[in-house]
């Protein structure tokens, strides 16, 4: 991982607002739903975290910072669609539970919600809408439909992000809205990979088409990289929700590290403000800690699945 990239991590890390928590797995026995890829062991390499990432806050040894030098599992929880209600954003920025946010550009509350990250030292990254196969062709750097699609040239390409990631100064990465055709084309992947190393900025492919090719050409890129595992909410029931966390804790406990993606709705919110009060309380007790993307970035090198 290239310096400025560690260091921007570690910042992020230091940052941090919510602390590490062994999470318990939700519903014992449960099996989820099914994850893309099983993945290959992980090959761990931990960095010293930087004095200010070493506050630790553990109560009755139910928590424990994920700063310190545990190679235990790990979970990142990512909250997609963010920017169009800022109500909504208040609450769950309020909760004390380590997540990265992804800001949809463009919305009505796009801009105030990256304040209200930045002013609380929450990490985020710009959920860049790319296109999907249902969507129509020839419509790239129209808000309504996408502004990354398939077949675009690298110039297009550069021309459609730079005025989005310019606008998200403090974003430490990237992530796709959508976009099952766009991930799958190897050359608009490269073109947007190329856009996104010379920024030093993380990319994580939020795997909406099993095909995606965009983690791959991170990698290959050398990109601080990673995929999602699980989406936690595709179905608004708090119950299926809690059943979706309970798998995505248990496969990170067999596989090291897990991304999971949920999204910033109503059922979601209500479900997230209950766990981390369970989380908070000492109800869960797991092993797995919750980390932010940063942290990710920061604590796992190699195969990132």
């Amino acid at each position: 991982m290239p310096m400025c990239g560690m260091k921007r991590a570690r910042r992020f890390a230091a940052r941090a607002y919510g602390v590490a928590s062994l999470v318990a797995v939700l519903l014992s026995g449960i099996v989820g739903a099914s994850f893309i890829g099983a993945g290959a062991a992980l090959r761990w390499e931990i960095q010293p975290p930087s004095d200010a990432a070493r506050t630790e806050r553990i109560a009755s040894g139910d928590m424990v910072s994920v700063t310190s030098r545990d190679e235990g599992p790990k979970l990142a929880i990512v909250l997609d669609d963010c920017g169009a209600n800022m109500a909504f954003a208040r609450r769950v920025a309020s909760l004390d539970i380590p997540m990265t946010w992804a800001i949809i550009p463009r919305l009505k509350y796009s801009a105030a919600t990256a304040e209200l990250l930045e002013g609380a030292g929450i990490p985020y990254i710009v959920h860049v809408p790319m296109q999907a196969w249902v969507d129509p062709d020839g419509h790239a750097g129209n808000a309504k439909y996408y502004y990354i699609g398939a077949g675009m040239s690298g110039r297009d390409v550069r021309s459609a992000l730079t005025p989005l990631l310019d606008s998200f100064g403090g974003a430490f990465g990237v992530n796709n809205h959508r976009g099952s055709k766009a991930t799958e084309d190897l050359n608009v992947m490269e073109h947007v990979m190329d856009v996104l190393a010379e920024r030093d900025l993380f990319f994580l492919d939020s795997r909406t088409s099993s095909r995606s090719v965009a983690y791959d050409v991170a990698v290959k890129r050398g990109l601080a990289s990673a995929r999602n595992s699980f989406f936690l909410d595709n179905e608004s029931d708090r119950d299926e929700i809690a059943r979706k966390m309970a798998s995505a804790l248990s496969s990170a406990k067999k596989r090291g590290m897990v991304v999971a993606i949920c999204h910033l709705r109503p059922e979601t919110v209500v479900f997230l403000e209950k766990f981390s009060s369970e989380v908070a309380s000492g109800v869960h007790k797991s092993g797995v800690g919750l980390v932010t993307l940063p942290e990710w970035a920061e604590y796992a090198k190699g195969d990132k699945r």
